[in-house]
């Protein structure tokens, strides 16, 4: 009830956001995490997403869910499941098709652990920003396609959402799409025990302004 009623209602009156859809209950599929290439996927058995909510923010469509990525490790004759990955992933149906990405362009934020970042595209990129080089690592399946992606103003407004974030960030482009992860451990719309609704109000407004934040990478240049 806290989450049909209480969250979609506060979003809801966020302006810029329209055509919105919640299921507390789905969340993407572990072959769009595994296509995205944005976080490592984990063994498709363990894998956990919902709080799924979809809609379109400043006429851009978005989908955004809580992720959990498992996997089984076996040590002698035990086993045990570890979690690899838990957050939120946001994906922006990109609007300029002149901005289409020719296969995975990925940028990990360099504290992003070697195991949560999973596989990474063939060729390793630098930028002429070295704030950039020195914070993000980047991999491309063509290196040339990474500079069409990532013209100055895109770098600016990345480096700009990852201090906004102020977590362990991933964004993967591929196709007309942009995906973005962000390692944390709370999740997003799920209610806290002993904490007055006033203050809730304010965590999820705090979640979907980064969702804002990061809208804006998609600049139009």
């Amino acid at each position: 009830n806290f989450k049909n009623k209480y969250v979609m209602q506060l979003v809801q009156s966020i302006p810029g956001f329209s055509d919105l859809y919640y299921q507390p209950k789905s969340g993407f599929q572990w072959e769009d995490i595994r296509n995205a290439a944005v976080v490592n996927c984990g063994d498709q058995k363990y894998f956990c997403s919902e709080d799924f909510l979809s809609g379109a923010y400043e006429g851009l469509s978005f989908e955004l869910s809580d992720v959990t990525t498992q996997h089984l490790v076996r040590s002698g004759k035990k086993t045990r499941v570890d979690e690899i990955f838990s957050g939120q992933v946001i994906c922006f149906h990109r609007f300029d098709d002149r901005k289409e990405s020719d296969g995975h362009l990925q940028i990990f934020q360099k504290e992003f652990l070697s195991n949560i970042k999973g596989w990474t595209a063939g060729q390793k990129v630098e930028t002429d920003h070295a704030g950039f080089n020195s914070k993000f690592q980047i991999y491309a399946a063509d290196a040339h396609n990474a500079y069409y992606i990532l013209t100055p103003q895109v770098i600016e407004k990345i480096m700009e959402f990852a201090a906004a974030v102020d977590e362990q960030i991933a964004i993967t482009f591929r196709g007309k799409y942009m995906f973005v992860a962000i390692c944390r451990i709370r999740s997003m719309f799920n209610p806290v025990v002993d904490v007055p609704v006033h203050e809730q109000t304010q965590y999820i407004l705090g979640d979907m302004a980064l969702l804002q934040k990061a809208k804006e990478i998609l600049i139009a240049d």
